[in-house]
C-alpha cells in the first residue's frame, strides 16, 4: 500500500512539474508574441506590411493568433489549448513548409506538448 502511495506522489510531482514548466514557458511565449502582434497591428514597427489577401489572414490566424489563444486557453483547459497550438502550427507548416525551418516558430510546441502530457498523465493518475 505504501508503494502505491509513493508512486502516486511521484506521478503528482511529475504532473505538477510538466504543468508549471508549460505555464512558465507558455507565459513567456505569449508575452513575446503579443509584443510583436500588437506592434504589427498598431503599425509601430516600420517594414511590417498589411494583409495582401485572404491567405495572409489565414496564416496570421495559424500564427500568432492560434498560438496566443491556445496557450492562454491551456492555463485552464490544458488539452484543448495545447491542441489549438499544435494544430495551428501544423497547418502553418503544411501551407508554408519554408517556415518549418525557423526554430522560433517551433518553440510554442514545447509548452503545448508539456500541457498535453500533463493532461493525459493527470487523467491516468485519477483512474
Amino acid at each position: 500500500k505504501s508503494g502505491n502511495l509513493t508512486e502516486f506522489s511521484k506521478m503528482k510531482k511529475t504532473i505538477s512539474f510538466f504543468s508549471w514548466t508549460a505555464r512558465i514557458m507558455g507565459l513567456a511565449i505569449i508575452l513575446f508574441v503579443l509584443y510583436f502582434l500588437l506592434s504589427y497591428l498598431l503599425g509601430i514597427h516600420e517594414g511590417f506590411g498589411s494583409f495582401r489577401n485572404a491567405s495572409d489572414v489565414f496564416l496570421f490566424c495559424c500564427f500568432p493568433v492560434s498560438t496566443v489563444v491556445g496557450l492562454l486557453l491551456a492555463f485552464r483547459h490544458e488539452r484543448t489549448g495545447s491542441l489549438i497550438v499544435i494544430i495551428g502550427l501544423s497547418i502553418l507548416f503544411f501551407i508554408r513548409p519554408s517556415l518549418a525551418h525557423n526554430f522560433f516558430l517551433w518553440l510554442p510546441i514545447i509548452p503545448a506538448v508539456l500541457y498535453l502530457m500533463s493532461s493525459f498523465l493527470d487523467e491516468n493518475s485519477s483512474l
